[in-house]
């Protein structure tokens, strides 16, 4: 094989590699309506902090995401 052939063997190699890295995830399966408490599209939260919720940045997040379930985006546990 020339050094030509092997160059552009490796060149396609290195692109379809690249291509099948940039490529969409696999589609997963909606969850079951019992994993989301009934609520059709909601994504099950868990908050686990470090500090007390009363500090300035967990009490932003907590109300955010009591605001986001209220909403019906999520459900906060």
């Amino acid at each position: 094989m020339s050094r030509r052939a092997i160059l552009i063997a490796l060149s396609l190699t290195f692109i379809i590699a690249l291509l099948a890295a940039c490529a969409p995830p696999a589609a997963t399966p909606a969850p079951e309506s019992g994993d989301t408490g009934g609520k059709e599209g909601a994504l099950n939260v868990f908050g686990a902090y470090a500090t007390a919720i009363e500090e300035p940045w967990d009490g932003v997040i907590h109300a955010a995401l009591n605001k986001a379930q209220d909403e019906g985006k999520i459900i906060y546990n």
